[in-house]
């Protein structure tokens, strides 16, 4: 059974069971690092779903002599998929643009080669091939366009599916040197060799974690195939799957949430997803046919995977809900292992990168079914989203040189702080504890974050170093103190307490003393925030009947509203220039993201739709 599977894992194009070929193809993990340059997207020739099927599969067909120079001669894989196909009559490595146009041989050797991976920065491919003895498997590496291949195994058993580190340093991969098939790591240059799983089951397919730390893989040491994670190390390893049925192919989304597989728990082949502890395991293919060898882009939008359904091996693209399938290659040969290489931002991202520092907003959203983060250009185009996990995600604050997000989020069971890049890749929790954390914000050079926890009994400010070290209380007194907000000069502390009996506005130093109130009037204050130049304070307050928005000095002199309607205005925020607000709304009947003039006039609806918009935040 064991040399059969190998077999197979080593000739994709000798499938004869369609379950056991696909629980051997290697997977193509597209959760390497996660930094804006490599985090993955469909390009700007993504397939839509409004699209009819002929253009797009027309589109999707057509090989200019562009999209192969642009291979041949560029610096790195932007935008591309590596597979394997046995089209030109043996296995060869291939790659196309994300939506299946521009398929290029990029190995043409007589020998079989498979297993592709592309590396973190696009400008490697790792691989197995036999073609320095028939059946003996090796791993190479090569230049991203298939020149200048280099051997960096060399043992009597046989090595395969290579895998590359979030960082590009190391190799994770499988062996058969000594006796069977365990899992191995080594350096990209093939040296420092170490062995990692010692089981008289084979282990296989390994992949990293997005941050490096630990493994997902497959094994039979339990009687059948399962998923197991462990340390890169080999340490605590943990079984994650745990049914009659054969699981396989694990492979981690960017966000390292989720884990997706294949499994034939269903009588067939199909894709599924589960939580990163194992929970949630969740069916996205629900065919007739079989699917298999899932790998996702760098942004977690898209996953492409080896699917039977047009009759032979094929590969496909889906939304990460399973929504949206798509064949890339069809044509007579078996196409399979996807995967997916770093991309350059679609058309409809709105250039992020090219935009000038006052072009982007913040928000959050349940259109998609629960509180995810999104950003927009100012005008309320370009809505993209940014997050994507099972519970809620809000409160986006960027920090000051636009490069991070800082947002709470309820995916780990409790509220809890994390911090991602501007393009959502990244995403890491930097509050780890059994209580709520909630309401980030950035100090004005960025290396401290003010928030409100209740780990000691009721919600007080707390202070800690952007990276989650160091965390202190700054507040200490039996009331509620909530939405803290620097100072752009650094030198206060905005925030709410109704230790005074109804929630005001108070400021205080940036160590918590001289604490000051600012307002005394019936009613209640909330999210209050600083203008560029400190001078000004806005905040959202129902002293009047209806949660309007007002703006006062900061000494809480000079009190203006700045709006009148018969709804909720509140979430109000600066521009950077300091001459615009943003603010929430539900005055069109849900909740929708404004912009208006510093006076209150010239108020523009940004956001239009039936869901939640809300928790808007400063412009990046």
């Amino acid at each position: 059974m064991i040399k059969n599977k190998i077999l197979i894992i080593l000739f994709p194009f000798i499938i004869a069971i369609f379950i056991i070929s696909l629980s051997s193809c290697g997977p193509s993990i597209g959760s390497h690092e996660k930094e804006t340059d490599t985090a993955g997207a469909i390009n700007e020739t993504e397939v839509s779903e409004e699209d009819t099927e002929e253009t797009v599969e027309a589109d999707a067909r057509e090989n200019s002599e562009e999209v192969i120079a642009e291979a041949k001669n560029g610096s790195s894989l932007k935008n591309k998929i590596a597979f394997t196909s046995d089209r030109d009559g043996n296995s060869e490595i291939y790659i196309m643009n994300t939506d299946g146009s521009g398929q290029i041989n990029i190995t043409n050797n007589p020998a079989a080669d498979s297993n592709p991976d592309i590396s973190p920065d696009g400008t490697k491919i790792v691989f197995s091939t036999d073609r320095d003895e028939f059946f003996n498997y090796e791993i190479y590496i090569m230049d991203f366009n298939g020149e200048n291949p280099v051997r960096l195994t060399d043992s009597m058993g046989l090595d395969m599916q290579p895998r590359f580190s979030p960082d590009g340093t190391k190799i994770v991969f499988v062996s058969e040197r000594d006796g069977n098939q365990e899992i191995y790591i080594m350096n990209t240059d093939g040296s420092e060799v170490t062995r990692l799983t010692d089981e008289f089951e084979f282990d296989s397919n390994p992949v990293f974690s997005p941050d490096g730390t630990g493994i997902a893989f497959e094994s039979y040491r339990d009687g059948n195939s399962e998923i197991y994670k462990m340390n890169i190390d080999g340490s605590e390893v943990t079984r994650l799957t745990d049914n009659p049925g054969n699981d396989s192919n694990p492979v981690f989304s960017p966000d390292e949430i989720q884990i997706l597989f294949q499994t034939d728990r269903d009588g067939n082949s199909e894709i599924y997803t589960m939580n990163i502890d194992g929970s949630t395991q969740t069916n996205l293919t629900n065919s007739t046919t079989g699917e298999g060898a899932p790998a996702i882009s760098r942004d977690g939008t898209k996953i492409a995977f080896l699917s039977a359904n047009d009759g032979n091996f094929e590969v496909y693209i889906m939304n990460v809900d399973g929504s949206g399938q798509f064949n890339l290659t069809n044509n007579a040969g078996e196409d399979n292992e996807p995967s997916f290489s770093p991309y350059e931002r679609p058309s409809d991202y709105g250039e992020i990168d090219k935009a000038s520092p006052e072009d982007k907003i913040l928000f959050a959203s349940d259109r998609d079914g629960d509180y995810e983060i999104y950003i927009m250009n100012a005008d309320g185009t370009g809505q993209i989203r940014l997050t994507r996990s099972d519970d809620s995600d809000t409160f986006p604050v960027f920090s000051p040189d636009d490069s991070k997000i800082v947002f709470t989020s309820f995916r780990d069971g409790n509220v809890e702080i994390y911090m991602m890049n501007k393009d959502g890749s990244g995403q890491t929790r930097i509050t780890n504890n059994s209580t709520t954390d909630k309401f980030p914000s950035f100090s004005p050079d960025g290396s401290k974050i003010v928030f409100v926890s209740d780990r000691d009994g009721n919600d007080e400010i707390y202070m800690m170093n952007s990276d989650g070290s160091e965390q202190i209380r700054i507040t200490e007194n039996s009331a509620v103190a909530e939405y803290p907000a620097f100072s752009p000069d650094g030198s206060k502390i905005v925030f709410i307490s109704n230790h005074d009996g109804n929630r005001e506005i108070y400021t205080m130093n940036p160590d918590g003393s001289g604490q000051t109130r600012l307002i005394d009037k019936p009613g209640n204050r909330v999210t209050p925030a600083f203008s560029p130049d400190s001078s000004k304070i806005i905040f959202a307050s129902d002293h009047e009947d209806d949660i309007d928005i007002y703006i006062m000095n900061s000494d809480g002199s000079e009190i203006t509203k700045l709006t009148e309607t018969f709804g909720e205005d509140w979430f109000p925020s600066f521009s950077r220039d300091g001459s615009k607000i943003i603010f929430e709304s539900d005055r069109s009947g849900n909740r929708d993201i404004f912009i208006m003039n510093l006076d209150g006039s010239g108020i523009v609806r940004l956001t239009n739709n039936t869901a939640t918009d809300w928790f808007p935040s400063c412009y990046k």
